[in-house]
């Protein structure tokens, strides 16, 4: 067996971006700083956050810069602490398709001095985007999807744009029968769903969505009611 000398330049058990001569930058927020992250970021490879930016419509969420600790790459998530909940789980910058210093700072995040890109011209960027846009959630363009829960899915990671403050009681049980969406949640998030076009440049419209994707009410309101939106109990004359 043919031996490889190391490089008396590369230390042993040193961190590799130190080894690489790359500025080792310290994360700005322990996990502990966002309720209820620490135990949901267990499902999921471990990262530092190195920055944070709070919606400013919504106080509970926060677009967070991160760090894996694995291999040091950078991406990003987004985190809702009132309810634990990860609207966009943690994925590389590559997967939210920022690739500039330009990017991100378009999101609102200075370039750490360990993160590097290739430089691209600036003039492809549409200028003063929306931040949701430039990171490829263009929440009025709806996808096509496989199947009814794929949409349902999706629907639900929309929730905190279509409403200001989530209701607990979206998914509720009336007196007498089963779950229900209550009426003027339905209605809210409709209006919404009317606003959008698909990728094909469909207008998306409530016998749209009926016809495409059947009995979709139906799975949605087991999965709000499963996330824990059945806060109350829904008082109709049903």
């Amino acid at each position: 067996m043919k031996l490889v000398k190391e490089s008396i330049s590369f230390e042993r058990y040193r961190d590799p971006k130190k080894a690489l001569g790359l500025k080792y930058i310290k994360p700005k927020y322990p996990l502990g700083s966002f309720s209820g992250l620490e135990k949901v970021a267990e499902d999921f490879m471990a990262f530092d956050i190195m920055d944070a930016k709070k919606d400013p419509e919504m106080d509970s969420v926060y677009m967070l810069l991160i760090r894996f600790t694995d291999n040091g790459e950078y991406g990003l998530c987004i985190y809702d602490q009132s309810r634990d909940y990860l609207i966009e789980e943690p994925a590389p910058l590559d997967d939210y398709n920022i690739d500039s210093d330009f990017k991100l700072n378009k999101l609102g995040f200075e370039v750490p001095e360990d993160l590097k890109f290739n430089k691209m011209d600036e003039s492809s960027f549409e200028r003063y985007r929306d931040p949701k846009s430039a990171l490829g959630l263009d929440i009025y363009t709806l996808p096509i999807f496989d199947n009814t829960e794929q949409l349902v899915d999706y629907i639900i990671k929309l929730l905190p744009y279509i409403f200001d403050k989530i209701p607990k009681n979206i998914a509720c049980e009336p007196r007498h029968g089963s779950y229900i969406i209550k009426p003027e949640y339905y209605n809210k998030i409709n209006d919404f769903l009317n606003k959008c076009y698909d990728t094909n440049g469909q207008k998306v419209t409530e016998d749209y969505i009926e016809k495409k994707y059947e009995m979709w009410t139906d799975i949605f309101k087991f999965k709000l009611r499963d996330l824990g939106y059945n806060g109350a109990e829904c008082l109709t004359n049903d």
